[in-house]
């Protein structure tokens, strides 16, 4: 069952390319890091009735702090972990909507057609990859500046 979909706030693009400010550093996640007016509306799409970061195509699956909760997406910024779990969820799920939208699994056989697992933070460093051994995203410390 996919429930109604969730508007959260988040950065479209690199908020350096978008400002055109240089300037802009991540400073450890600070929310002042980022201007207000880098930041967009968006929709979480594909959620399941969990309440968590889980759907169709992509589910947070574990992560060092507090759980993101959909009824508070809109207010997480970026100091906030939670912040980069929603961003997870929202650019996996973005992918495999562009992926499936290719015509994979309708007009053409599935090309990885289903939830990709997503672990968040799990190591304390930026090195974010996909593993194969256990066919999982892992994108630790996601830095979105």
């Amino acid at each position: 069952m996919i429930t109604p979909r969730r508007t959260t706030p988040r950065i479209p693009v690199n908020p350096v390319q978008s400002s055109n400010d240089q300037s802009l550093t991540d400073a450890k996640d600070s929310a002042a890091a980022v201007p207000s007016s880098a930041y967009a509306t968006a929709t979480l799409r594909n959620l399941d009735a969990s309440g968590g970061l889980s759907g169709r195509w992509a589910y947070v699956r574990s992560d060092t702090g507090a759980s993101a909760k959909i009824a508070e997406a809109g207010t997480y910024d970026r100091h906030d972990g939670q912040f980069e779990q929603v961003m997870a969820y929202f650019w996996v799920n973005e992918s495999q909507e562009y992926l499936q939208g290719l015509g994979f699994g309708s007009e053409l056989p599935g090309a990885n057609d289903r939830a990709q697992p997503v672990r968040i933070n799990q190591w304390g460093s930026d090195n974010s990859f996909f593993t194969d051994k256990k066919a999982e995203i892992l994108p630790q410390a996601l830095s979105f500046i």
